[in-house]
């Protein structure tokens, strides 16, 4: 079973797709920067992050730095 995302005022998210041996590096660079968001990891590599609101300057950037080294497929809200 897995636990609900919680999100809501003052929260953002970012949904996306990593290959699955690539995920422990997402969580690992997300953590090194200060545990800048949750992450929530669901069957086929998909990552939920969520993070405060003001962070989301942060998150994207770090996420485009992660880019350019492995492949990062940005996904919409889940249907």
């Amino acid at each position: 079973m897995t636990a609900p995302i919680h999100d809501g005022p003052g929260l953002i998210t970012r949904r996306l797709r990593v290959a699955k041996h690539e995920v422990a590096w997402l969580r690992y660079v997300v953590e090194a920067h200060g545990h800048l968001a949750n992450v929530h990891v669901a069957k086929g590599g998909v990552v939920t992050l969520v993070a405060p609101a003001d962070r989301a300057a942060l998150l994207d950037g770090v996420l485009a730095d992660l880019e350019r080294e492995i492949t990062v497929e940005r996904l919409g809200a889940p249907a």
